[in-house]
């Protein structure tokens, strides 16, 4: 865990010299048994005060050994460090500061009576300080945290750390389980301080290990075993000094891995921090800060929890994805006490069958919904940077209308990510054949080590002798392995690099991190999001190798085409016609024209019915860019009766029956035409009556006649005017004065 240093030394420079203030900050700094370990006089980077782990907790037992980091925004010029208070009795002061470079430095305290401390950093300026509790083991005996805390006691209770011991006295764990485990499984245990805990009690451990042994040891030396098992004050500190006041309550609760790498991590079986320490988890990108809300509690360890607890995520301080982010401490409720085991995609798809993967893919995806993201531009434009779920599980991209192949990488896992970027080699995989650390799998989730060899044994299960390196694995589809066409059968990734290459050649910009404009049209913005997807999955088809190559060769195809799928760009009212019908306009398919499996006719559907579509035309694909055909309506819009809009959709049907549908839209269509006058108008004087008679107009749809009447020949036919209507070819008129 510690970080390479180099020592230097910090030369005063005359007394006369100005000292400018410096803007300083200090921290509690974890240590682990790892770290004592590496700072050894024989190190290169020896520090030379880290000789006792501590767990970065600022509520500590009594004659504890704390470790303190002091930094500047600019070089050290006189850094100082002061006990500003203290309780009555203590004469607690700091060991000699040592410096590691010129803006840090680190200095040893350790708190001799119980209280309150105050230790302050400074440079000349205002001081940075920190506020420290020293107290007293108690242990949880009779429930006195649960008094209080009863939810998260009980929860507590079934994890593996409430009876670490006790399995470990009854022989549960294994033969080998031995005195040395103590120091871990026990609460405040340090041989070097006289704090209460449990090595400040007589026990003497057993010669034997056996169901009830440690019901023996509770009746023996009950004092030491009250501090028994991994307990509260393992993680939150001593609790002689806790009070109930919420302000001012001694105990602390921390995220920090420190507080985790006391004892998961001693250089032997237990190394996941110093794995983790590697790892992208614990160097987020440090740009949302905390600060913001909007990042879906990914970027920041302290809102993750808050997501995956249900609750509103809120600002937050930042913090790494350390172990208590992916681990509750408090809860069994899931397998390893991993917090959240379920998670869905931005396009609405619940992820399935994922195991512990699930956990890894709230985070992992492109956080898009491709389908209605792509059809215009956006600032920062393409999936979020980490959609590596949409691709192992093969979902959420733009398949152009395709139905695309998917490998099984997802289905062959219980895990999923797990599965693979925690792998393990042999038996214990936690040191490689030389000794050292292992830094790819298990708790580093990388596929690739420090010294830059792949971890291929995570494949080897499935896939026998994959070589030496990933880029040696070569996918074939249909017998080749040669998918960007460059004549050459090479590993898959290189593969996918070409394609990569060549579809990029055809956008735009090929640059994953260009803006996109009006300016591009919506294949290209489509296949700018595939191409990008591809790239901030960053496996280069690993994770799916079908899928990848499939997704890249149609996306390539769609731009040689510059056609989207089978997009319904309009559908248009017909002009100065009697209605019930319109135009249907739209894009050709990505496999119309020259392919292995041509489009070889179009048919336009329309939905009468509720899962009712009824083929209302067809067009014979020729490889046209855009397409169009008049197609019938089951009615009209009209001002009286209002909108009617009919849905169609259509479908594409290649030569080897392949069917690919566009996406439903809606038109309407209205009859334009007014309709033309009555022919051969007849008015017959009948007695005192006049009898008119016509023919009907050619117009199908004429819904009735108005008569008007006036003694004028250019008259205005108006309300003023009318004397009647009719649905018939004939009408009676029965008050035209007589001889008029």
């Amino acid at each position: 865990m510690i970080k390479k240093f180099t020592l230097v030394v910090l030369t005063l420079l005359c007394a006369t010299s100005m000292v400018l203030a410096q803007e300083v900050t200090v921290m509690p700094y974890g240590i682990s048994p790892t770290d004592v370990k590496a700072d050894t006089v024989g190190n290169p980077d020896y520090v030379g005060i880290f000789d006792r782990p501590y767990n970065g907790l600022l509520n500590v037992g009594v004659e504890t050994q704390m470790y303190f980091k002091g930094m500047s925004d600019a070089a050290l010029v006189n850094p100082l460090w002061t006990v500003a208070q203290k309780p009555d009795g203590s004469i607690a002061d700091f060991y000699t500061p040592v410096s590691t470079d010129s803006n840090v430095q680190f200095v040893a305290f350790t708190p001799d009576v119980m209280g309150t401390y105050v230790i302050e950093f400074s440079d000349g300026g205002d001081p940075a300080s920190l506020t420290i509790n020293a107290g007293l083991y108690l242990g949880v005996e009779d429930g006195r945290c649960t008094l209080c805390h009863s939810g998260v006691g009980e929860e507590w209770m079934m994890t593996g750390h409430a009876d670490m011991l006790e399995r470990g006295l009854n022989g549960e764990i294994g033969s080998f389980y031995r005195e040395s485990c103590l120091e871990c499984h026990t609460v405040g245990y340090d041989t070097f301080a006289n704090n209460d805990g449990f090595d400040d009690f007589d026990f003497v451990f057993p010669d034997t290990l056996f169901d009830g042994q440690y019901q023996n040891m509770v009746d023996m030396y009950p004092d030491a075993m009250k501090r028994a098992n991994i307990q509260c004050e393992s993680c939150h500190g001593p609790g002689s000094e806790h009070n109930g006041v919420v302000e001012d309550n001694k105990m602390v609760v921390s995220l920090s891995t420190s507080n985790c790498a006391v004892c998961h991590d001693d250089d032997h079986y237990h190394v996941y921090p110093s794995q983790w320490e590697g790892a992208g988890h614990a160097n987020l990108p440090p740009y949302p800060a905390g600060n913001r809300t909007d990042c879906g509690g990914c970027h920041n360890g302290a809102q993750f929890i808050q997501f995956a607890s249900g609750e509103p995520i809120t600002q937050q301080p930042p913090v790494d994805v350390t172990c208590a982010v992916c681990h509750d401490p408090h809860s069994a409720e899931n397998p390893d006490q991993l917090r959240i085991m379920m998670a869905t995609l931005s396009n609405d798809e619940a992820v399935m069958d994922a195991g512990k993967g699930a956990l890894c893919m709230n985070c992992h995806q492109s956080r898009r919904n491709a389908l209605t993201y792509t059809n215009s531009p956006r600032p920062h434009y393409g999936p979020h940077y980490a959609p590596q779920a949409d691709i192992l599980i093969g979902t959420n991209a733009v398949t152009f209308g395709k139905k695309l192949p998917t490998s099984a990488h997802l289905a062959s896992t219980d895990d999923a990510c797990v599965d693979c970027h925690m792998h393990e080699k042999g038996d214990h995989g936690e040191h490689d054949d030389d000794g050292n650390l292992t830094t790819a799998g298990m708790h580093s989730f990388s596929m690739v080590s420090k010294d830059g060899v792949d971890n291929v044994f995570a494949c080897q299960g499935c896939h026998g002798d994959v070589g030496e390196s990933f880029e040696e694995k070569k996918f074939f589809m249909n017998g080749n392995a040669d998918h960007d066409g460059d004549g050459e059968e090479e590993g898959l990734q290189a593969e996918v690099h070409g394609l990569m290459d060549e579809l990029g050649s055809m956008l735009p910009d090929a640059d994953p991190h260009a803006d996109v404009d009006s300016t591009w049209t919506r294949t290209e913005l489509k296949a700018a999001f595939n191409h990008r997807l591809i790239y901030y999955d960053h496996s280069y088809g690993i994770h799916n190798p079908a899928y990848t190559v499939s997704l890249l060769k149609v996306t390539i195809q769609a731009l040689m085409n510059n056609a989207l799928e089978g997009e319904i760009v309009a559908i248009q009212d017909i002009p100065n016609d009697q209605g019930k019908q319109v135009w249907i306009i739209w894009d050709k398919f990505v496999d119309d024209g020259v392919s292995a499996d041509p489009v070889e006719t179009y048919i336009v559907k329309r939905n009468d019915a509720e899962g009712v579509w009824v083929g209302v035309g067809e067009h014979t694909a020729d490889a046209s860019m855009r397409y169009a055909l008049v197609v019938p309506t089951l009615f009209d819009s009209t001002i009286v009766d209002g909108m009617h809009e009919t849905t169609f959709k259509v479908v594409a049907v290649t030569r080897g029956g392949m069917v690919h549908e566009s996406m439903p839209a809606q038109g309407y269509s209205v009859d334009n035409l007014i309709p033309q006058a009555p022919s051969s108008v007849i008015a017959l004087a009948s007695g005192s009556n006049v009898e008119l008679t016509w023919e009907a107009p050619e117009d199908p749809d004429v819904n009735y006649y108005r008569i008007f009447r006036s003694t004028s020949a250019d008259f205005v036919a108006d309300e003023t005017t009318q004397i009647g209507t009719t649905i018939d070819l004939e009408f009676v008129d029965d008050a035209a004065e007589t001889g008029t």
